[in-house]
C-alpha cells in the first residue's frame, strides 16, 4: 500500500524530484482513471498491453506508469492540464485513420472495459522516462556490461535521450550481436553488415533510432557500429546501409524495442521505489514478443 497516497500524490512526488527537468509533453499525462484515487500499488512498464495490465492486477497494482500509449496511437494535441482528472489523452490519428474509428474497434472496447472494470489508473510519462539521470541508457549499458567512453544527444527533439559511445577490444560483429542478444534477452536480434567485420567502437542508442539520431551518430569519427532497439526499415535502416556501403561504418544491431526497453523499466522502477519507499512498486517486463527463425547464425 502507499499509505493513502493518491495518483496525484505519486505523480507530484516524481515531479518534485525532477523539478525544472520535468517535461509536460502533449502526448503524456493521465490516460485512464482518476488523479484523485488512492493507489494500492504502482506497476512500471514500457507498453501497457492487455497482458501487462492483467499482470498489474494480479500483483495488486492499480496505477500503471508507462512510456508508450494505451491504445497504440498518440495524439499531439494540447492538454488542458496534465495532472487534472479530466485530461484523458486521446491517442490519436495515424495516417488517414481517425481516432473515432479506432474507438469503434473491438480491441479498443475490450481493453477499455478491462481498465474500467479493474479501476486502473494509467499515466504516460514518456518525456520524463529517464528520471533526469539517463535511466534508459544506464539500464541498457548495465545489462550489456559495457562502460561508456562518451555520450551525445542524437536527436535534439529528445534532449533527455542520450547515446553512449563504447570502446572495447576488437571483435567480430556477429560476436557483439550475440553478446547483446544474450545479455538483453532478445529472441529477435537482427544484424546489418558483414558478420565478420571487426568492431571496436560502438554507439549504444536505447529504444527507437530516429533518422536525425542515426545521421548524427553516423558522423562520429571511427565509429564501427550502432546498437539500438529498433528503427524504421524505410529511414534509419537504409541510411545505415549507405553508411556501411560508403565505408564509414561496419554494422547495425537491432535487439528489439520491447526487450531493450525493459532494461530501462528496471531502472525507472528502482527510481520510483527510491522516491516512494512506502509504496509497492512492481517492474513488469514485456520480454521479447517475437521468436526469430534461424538466420545468419543467430538462433532464437
Amino acid at each position: 500500500m502507499t499509505d493513502g497516497m493518491t495518483v496525484a500524490d505519486v505523480i507530484g512526488t516524481l515531479r518534485l524530484a525532477l523539478g525544472a527537468q520535468w517535461k509536460d509533453a502533449v502526448w503524456d499525462g493521465l490516460q485512464a482513471g482518476s488523479m484523485d484515487s488512492p493507489v494500492s500499488g504502482v506497476a512500471v512498464t514500457w507498453a501497457p498491453g492487455l497482458a501487462i495490465l492483467k499482470d498489474a492486477v494480479a500483483k495488486g497494482c492499480n496505477l500503471i506508469l508507462c512510456k508508450d500509449p494505451v491504445y497504440w496511437y498518440e495524439a499531439e494535441e494540447p492538454l488542458k492540464n496534465p495532472d487534472s482528472a479530466t485530461s484523458r489523452v486521446n491517442e490519436g490519428i495515424v495516417g488517414s485513420t481517425p481516432w473515432s474509428v479506432v474507438e469503434k474497434t473491438n480491441m479498443h472496447r475490450i481493453k477499455q472495459a478491462y481498465i474500467a472494470a479493474n479501476k486502473l489508473h494509467i499515466y504516460r510519462m514518456s518525456s520524463n522516462w529517464d528520471g533526469g539521470n539517463d535511466l534508459a541508457l544506464n539500464g541498457l549499458l548495465d545489462v550489456l556490461g559495457w562502460k561508456m567512453t562518451d555520450s551525445i544527444v542524437g536527436d535534439q527533439r529528445f534532449p533527455n535521450s542520450r547515446t553512449a559511445i563504447v570502446d572495447f577490444p576488437a571483435q567480430a560483429l556477429v560476436s557483439v550481436a550475440q553478446h547483446a542478444k544474450n545479455a538483453i534477452g532478445s529472441r529477435s536480434t537482427r544484424v546489418l553488415g558483414d558478420r565478420g567485420a571487426k568492431i571496436a567502437k560502438i554507439a549504444v542508442h536505447p529504444g527507437f533510432l530516429t533518422i536525425p539520431a542515426a545521421t548524427k551518430i553516423g558522423q562520429i569519427p571511427a565509429l564501427d557500429a550502432i546498437l539500438t532497439g529498433e528503427t524504421n526499415e524505410w529511414e534509419s535502416m537504409p541510411y545505415a546501409e549507405d553508411w556501411i556501403s560508403a565505408g564509414h561504418g561496419k554494422g547495425l544491431i537491432m535487439t528489439g524495442l520491447a526487450p531493450t526497453s525493459d532494461t530501462a523499466v528496471r531502472q525507472v522502477a528502482a527510481w520510483v521505489r527510491q522516491l516512494i519507499p512506502a509504496a509497492k512498486v512492481e517492474f513488469l517486463t514485456s520480454g521479447d514478443p517475437f521468436t526469430a527463425v534461424m538466420a545468419g547464425g543467430l538462433r532464437a
